[in-house]
């Protein structure tokens, strides 16, 4: 009775250490794909002249400008002549 129960909390570690090598396997393999993206995104940005720490600032700065010329653009409106031909 007690070499069975042995033998069952044997197979039982068996079947944990291979799913845990599975687990491992695959965190390993996505490990490595995120790596290659990582890798790739970088390459990108740095094609476009900028390194990956200063992103955050080029966005902050590009939606600025973003900002500065839809203001210029409303300006550019005549929106009180737009009202009065919208009354008629």
């Amino acid at each position: 009775m007690q070499e069975k129960r042995l033998e069952e909390r044997i197979a039982e570690l068996k079947k944990g250490i291979d799913e845990a090598k599975k687990l491992r396997t695959q965190a390993e393999t996505q490990r490595e794909m995120l790596l290659n993206e990582l890798e790739n995104l970088t390459e990108e940005i740095r094609k476009l002249g900028l390194e990956p720490e200063q992103i955050d600032q080029e966005i902050a700065a590009l939606e600025a400008e973003i900002e500065e010329l839809l203001n210029e653009a409303e300006k550019m409106i005549p929106w009180d002549l737009l009202r009065e031909n919208r009354r008629g």
